[in-house]
């Protein structure tokens, strides 16, 4: 199911369209590379280096998006495998990202993809802890957090909700363990140079992101932006909501602790 996420991109895409505004933005940032950028920070321009080093062409430039939705869809399968689905439960989770709106935001050249691929990992790691407690699988998590925050702020978001998760589930007590917080420290050395760039420059990244709010995001409610995510996973909801609720009134799937 992975191959076939990346080989869609390139067998259904029509050569007719040119690369999106936004993909040029990117890729120019691999003629530039520094350890910071107004908008984001420096993974995307790694990638865009190493695409411009082999020609820069539509392949390579597709290759990134394409290569962490399939990485994407593959532990979105190992997921439900480990957490003891059939085949047809294994089959049906990947089929759900599949035919979701993650289709179109694993076409574009943009920090996004990988993105839902490092939170979709630190899950998993955290599924393996749960069932195999290893210090190892919190370092890792740590260091896959600290490549989100080399690829996109907004993964201090998904870093406050999982500190959330844990406080409802008895694995709250990892935060009284040295590897949790070892693996912090990883997160954070991983971001430091970012951070270090930031504070160089005046912080620019919240000057883009007051004038995001001011021209972009003025008229977007709370609203609209449940109804986006909605309709993004709208071919999943019907395995999406039951699950929800199964979990949160099944007793025999309700979290330890909770």
């Amino acid at each position: 199911m992975a191959v076939l996420k990346f080989a869609s991109g390139f067998l259904l895409a029509s050569r007719a369209y040119e690369l999106h505004r936004d993909e040029y933005l990117y890729l120019n940032y691999g003629q530039h590379l520094a350890w910071g950028y107004i908008e984001v920070p420096p993974l995307t321009a790694l990638q865009s280096w190493v695409t411009l080093q082999l020609g820069g062409g539509y392949f390579w430039v597709k290759f990134w998006p394409f290569l962490w939705g399939s990485l994407t869809v593959y532990l979105v399968a190992r997921a439900a495998q480990r957490l003891g689905g059939s085949g047809w439960a294994v089959g049906l989770a990947g089929l759900c990202y599949l035919l979701g709106g993650f289709a179109r935001l694993n076409f574009l050249f943009q920090p996004n993809s990988f993105e839902v691929l490092a939170f979709t990992l630190v899950s998993y790691l955290l599924i393996c802890y749960r069932q195999k407690e290893r210090a190892g699988l919190l370092l890792g998590m740590g260091a896959v957090l600290g490549l989100g925050l080399l690829n996109k702020y907004s993964a201090l978001f998904f870093i406050g909700a999982l500190m959330v998760s844990l406080l409802l589930t008895d694995l709250r007590r990892l935060l009284l363990t040295r590897a949790l917080w070892m693996g912090a420290g990883v997160a954070a050395l991983v971001w430091l140079p970012n951070v270090l760039w930031q504070l160089q420059h005046g912080i620019p990244f919240l000057h883009h992101m007051q004038e995001l709010h001011d021209t972009q995001l003025v008229n977007v409610s709370g609203a609209d932006f449940w109804k986006d995510q909605l309709l993004m996973c709208l071919p999943a909801l019907w395995v999406w909501v039951p699950g929800l609720v199964a979990l949160l009134v099944y007793r025999p799937l309700l979290p330890t602790g909770y």
